[in-house]
C-alpha cells in the first residue's frame, strides 16, 4: 500500500484522502487472510500494473517485461488475469489510434508475452495430462455451471454450490469428479449449452451480477462466534440477502430446513455484533465501490493522459466483466480495493468541495 500511495498520490489531487483509505484498507486486509484468498494474486496484479504504467510512460521495455512476469505470476493463481493479459495490446493499440500518451501497443505486447511465458509451463502439463493446451485449471468447468445457479429461479434448475456440479453429472449418469479433466470438459460443454437454450436467461444473470457487484459491498471477514450460534447467523444472513437479492447461499438455506434448525438458539450481543461487522461490509463497500466509480466518471480526462489510472480502469472493467459473465462474490470485488481507492478519494474530496460551497452561504447569512 506504501508504494502504490508513492506512486499514486502524485496522481490524485485528494493524495492524503487516498493515504486513509489505504490506510485504513480493512477489507484488503481481511481477503489476505481469507481462506482460498485472492489476495496473492491482486497483489501482484496490482504491482504489475503500477511497473506497466510507469513503464508505458516512460518507454521503459525492462518495467513492461517486468510488469508481464507478475502479471503471470498473478494468472497461475487466479485465471481471471488471462482477461487482462489479453486485452492489454488491444487497449494500448486503441489508445495509439487515440493518440493517449500511453498508448503502446509494442510494450503492451511484450508484457502480454512476457505472461504467457510465464504460465506457459502450466499450460504444457495440461497438453500432457489432457491433451489439450489450456492456461487454466480444472475447476473452470465447475464455477461456470454453477454460476448460472446465481439467477435466482432459472430455468436450468442450477443451484449456485460446489456440490450441484457432482449432481449434474450424476444426474447424466456420469459418476467422475467434477474437477477431472473429462469433468471439467463435460461441465463446460454444459454452460455453453446451458446459454445457447435460454440466452435471455444468461443475460438476466449477468445483469443481476453487474448490479450484486455494484451494491454488495466488500468482504470484511468474519468474527469468531461458537458454532451452535453461528447457525442463528448464517440462518439470517442468507434470509437477509435473499430479500435484498444479493445471491443468498440456497443450499445452505434448504439444508438448514430440512435439519429443523429453525430453532437455533437467538444470537447473542456478541453474535449481532459479528453480523453486524459483516453487514458494515456490505453497506460501507457499497458506497466505497460506487464512490469509485464517480471518481473514474470525475476523473476521465485525467485517465486519458495517466497511464497508471488509466490500467487501474481497464483492470476494474475487465474484473465485473468476469464476475457478470460468471461467478461473483463479494471477494472478487475486494481484490480491486486498491484500484477503486484513488477514484473514491477523487469522489470525497469533491463531495467535500460541494458541501464548502453549500455550506458557504448559510455561514456568511448567519454570520451577517
Amino acid at each position: 500500500m506504501g508504494i502504490a500511495w508513492l506512486v499514486l498520490g502524485q496522481r490524485v489531487a485528494a493524495r492524503w484522502t487516498l493515504a486513509v483509505l489505504l490506510v485504513f484498507a480493512i477489507p484488503w486486509h481481511a481477503l489476505a487472510v481469507s481462506l482460498w484468498s485472492p489476495a496473492p494474486a491482486a497483489l501482484l496484479v496490482l504491482i504489475a500494473l503500477l511497473a506497466l504504467g510507469t513503464g508505458w510512460e516512460r518507454g521503459s521495455l525492462i518495467r513492461c517485461a517486468l510488469a508481464g512476469t507478475l502479471l503471470g505470476m498473478a494468472a497461475n493463481f487466479r485465471s481471471e488475469t488471462l482477461a487482462l493479459v489479453v486485452v492489454l495490446p488491444v487497449a494500448a493499440l486503441v489508445a495509439r489510434v487515440l493518440r493517449l500518451p500511453w498508448g503502446r501497443p509494442l510494450h503492451a505486447s511484450l508484457a502480454s508475452l512476457c505472461a504467457i511465458a510465464i504460465m506457459l509451463p502450466w499450460a504444457i502439463h495440461m497438453q500432457r495430462v489432457s491433451g489439450q493446451l489450456s492456461f487454466t485449471s480444472t475447476n473452470g468447468g465447475m464455477v461456470a455451471l454453477i454460476s448460472l445457479g446465481q439467477l435466482p429461479g432459472n430455468p436450468w434448475g442450477i443451484v449456485h454450490h460446489d456440490s450441484f456440479a457432482s449432481e449434474w453429472l450424476e444426474s447424466r449418469g456420469l459418476h467422475i469428479d467434477p474437477l477431472s479433466t473429462e469433468g471439467d470438459r463435460l461441465l463446460r460443454d454444459g454452460f455453453y449449452e446451458a446459454i445457447r437454450a435460454h440466452p435471455g436467461a444468461y443475460a438476466r444473470k449477468v445483469a443481476r451480477n453487474l448490479r450484486n457487484s455494484l451494491i454488495g459491498g466488500l468482504y470484511v471477514g468474519q468474527m469468531e462466534v461458537p458454532d451452535a450460534e453461528r447457525v442463528a447467523l448464517d440462518r439470517i444472513r442468507e434470509r437477509w440477502k435473499q430479500r435484498l437479492g444479493l445471491n443468498p447461499n440456497f443450499r445452505e438455506i434448504e439444508t438448514q430446513e430440512r435439519a429443523g434448525l429453525g430453532a437455533a438458539p437467538t444470537p447473542s450481543i456478541h453474535g449481532w455484533l459479528a453480523l453486524a461487522w459483516q453487514t458494515s461490509g456490505v453497506a460501507i463497500g457499497a458506497i466505497f465501490v460506487c464512490l469509485g466509480f464517480a471518481g473514474i466518471a470525475l476523473s476521465r480526462r485525467q485517465i486519458a493522459d495517466d497511464g497508471v489510472l488509466a490500467l487501474f480502469v481497464l483492470a476494474i472493467a475487465m474484473q465485473f466483466a468476469v464476475m457478470a459473465a460468471l461467478q461473483y462474490l463479494p471477494r472478487h470485488t475486494t481484490s480491486l480495493y486498491p484500484m477503486l481507492a484513488p477514484f473514491a478519494a477523487t469522489s470525497i474530496a469533491e463531495c467535500a468541495r460541494l458541501f464548502s460551497r453549500w455550506r458557504a452561504p448559510r455561514v456568511a447569512k448567519s454570520g451577517g
